[in-house]
């Protein structure tokens, strides 16, 4: 009777595990963390009409039914310039209502799992549901631990039973078989991943992908794109626009609305800003070159090249027609108030910084030399970034380095529409700026460190069990507590020894 009674409550405290593991995973899923990230108080059910107000956090999918509005659909779609509201548009979850009339109402169309915004969370779900390598390796030991406990005990049952030791020999081999289980490793090991993906989904970075926190502990460099990474990226463009005709003013307008560029975005938003009105042309042939700039063929051959030398270190453009020069166009941008401090940070944990930019040499190097970092790349084009980084970890724009962050061994995005990053980069930062690098890069040195602490805990017991088995100095009843116990021991150290990053 105790023999049964044992094994009941033994697959008792393993389903136990593995329902509160799976419990913690559901839980803690990134779809579910990053709604809660976008969330307000505002709620609705489907076919409700809601007032929205300037500054309202939406968390359902709509459409407008009455007033009019500004709304910022930058973590969709990157584009950082707002986009009107008015009576019959569409809006979204996860976007921000920036100004709208007092009157602004949206009809209710999906909410909870059912926007858009959830769906696209659960494609993500769907790549953090793979294995990562430890996990795999994990297994792999597992299933060794396994074939060498079965072997020993047929031996080990032959042994007795040659000598009429029978009896003496099934209580020490089912004692072997009952404390040596590599479930307490099995569980521990997912467990930790869901704990440190869960505290850096609290720190405001989406892990799309686990194995990035398998990767990071090996990488020594960090390189960094310029634009829009360690400055703000809104860049504001300096030129005398009454210098040009209707027509050229209308070609410049043309060219930069076509582009993705932030140079060419703070272009387009100067003619607003100064508010130029200008006709919109059709291009017989548009194309943007990368690091040179934009070209168009109307009746004259209109471009914006990109690539002038400046010394003052700031960026600079001219706009050509026939290669002519019509204007000069200068722009600036701030440096991030968090960019400095983090590369200190990343300094003092040893690891070797560059900047990876397709700017030009002159506000590189200007960067550069105020964030104390000594190694930078200039005017790089996305194929010649992509090989770079193919060892290293690349912290850039999820559009303008789609290609980058696809090639790296560790990838973070930290600016750009969220459709676009996921694609590309492992893990996407749900806030502005570089202040989530060292905490990513410290929670994956602490999950190789607890893995590893983890592993000698459990092979310890396992071998120790094992040892004290054969024996003869511990009977199956005692193992049936032990076993269960070893578990929570590993579960425990886990929580503990991530509770400082968790919180």
């Amino acid at each position: 009777q105790l023999y049964f009674d044992s094994l009941s409550a033994l697959i008792f405290l393993l389903l136990s595990s593995r329902y509160y593991l799976a419990r913690l995973r559901q839980n803690s899923q990134m779809n579910l963390g990053a709604l809660d990230f976008f969330t307000s108080n505002f709620s609705g059910e489907v076919g409700d009409r809601c007032v929205l107000q300037s500054g309202d956090l939406i968390d359902v999918d709509g459409v407008i039914r009455s007033g009019e509005g500004w709304c910022d659909h930058s973590r969709f779609s990157g584009e950082s310039k707002p986009i009107a509201l008015k009576a019959g548009d569409p809006v979204f979850a996860g976007t921000t209502l920036i100004s709208g009339s007092s009157d602004l109402s949206v009809e209710v169309l999906k909410t909870g799992n059912e926007t858009r915004l959830a769906k696209l969370l659960f494609k993500i779900s769907e790549v953090q549901a793979k294995r990562t390598v430890t996990e795999l390796r994990s297994d792999l030991w597992a299933k060794r631990l396994l074939i060498l406990v079965s072997t020993v005990s047929i031996f080990s049952l032959i042994y007795f039973a040659q000598r009429g030791l029978i009896v003496e020999g099934i209580h020490r081999v089912l004692a072997l078989l009952i404390v040596t289980c590599p479930c307490a490793l099995a569980l521990a090991t997912p467990l930790v991943f869901t704990l440190a993906m869960k505290s850096l989904m609290k720190n405001g970075l989406l892990v799309k992908d686990p194995s990035c926190l398998d990767f990071a502990p090996d990488v020594k460099v960090v390189y960094f794109d310029k634009t829009g990474t360690l400055t703000e990226g809104n860049l504001t463009a300096h030129f005398d626009i009454k210098s040009l005709t209707p027509q050229d003013q209308s070609a410049l307008f043309s060219l930069v609305r076509l582009s993705r560029h932030p140079a060419s975005r703070s272009i387009e938003k100067a003619f607003w800003e100064k508010k130029v009105h200008t006709r919109i042309l059709e291009w017989n042939h548009f194309e943007e070159v990368p690091n040179v700039g934009v070209l168009g063929e109307l009746n004259d051959s209109y471009s914006l090249i990109r690539a002038v030398h400046s010394l003052s270190g700031d960026s600079e453009s001219v706009f050509l027609r026939n290669g002519v020069e019509l204007c000069h166009i200068s722009f600036q941008d701030q440096v991030r108030s968090d960019s400095a401090p983090v590369m200190q940070k990343l300094r003092a944990m040893n690891y070797e910084l560059s900047i990876l930019s397709g700017d030009l040499t002159a506000p590189v190097q200007k960067l550069a030399n105020e964030l104390g970092i000594t190694s930078y790349f200039s005017t790089q084009n996305p194929e010649q970034k992509a090989i770079r980084v193919s060892k290293a970890m690349m912290v850039g724009d999820g559009v303008n380095d789609a290609l980058a962050l696809s090639q790296a061994r560790v990838s973070i995005a930290v600016q750009g529409g969220m459709e676009a990053a996921i694609q590309s980069a492992q893990a996407y930062s749900l806030k502005p700026g570089v202040s989530i690098v060292p905490i990513f890069l410290s929670t994956a040195n602490l999950v190789r460190k607890t893995l590893r602490q983890n592993f000698i805990l459990s092979t310890s017991y396992n071998f120790i069990g094992a040892f004290l088995s054969l024996t003869g100095h511990m009977n199956p009843l005692w193992a049936a507590v032990l076993m269960p116990a070893s578990a929570l021991t590993v579960f425990m150290a886990s929580f503990i020894r991530l509770r400082e990053v968790r919180s």
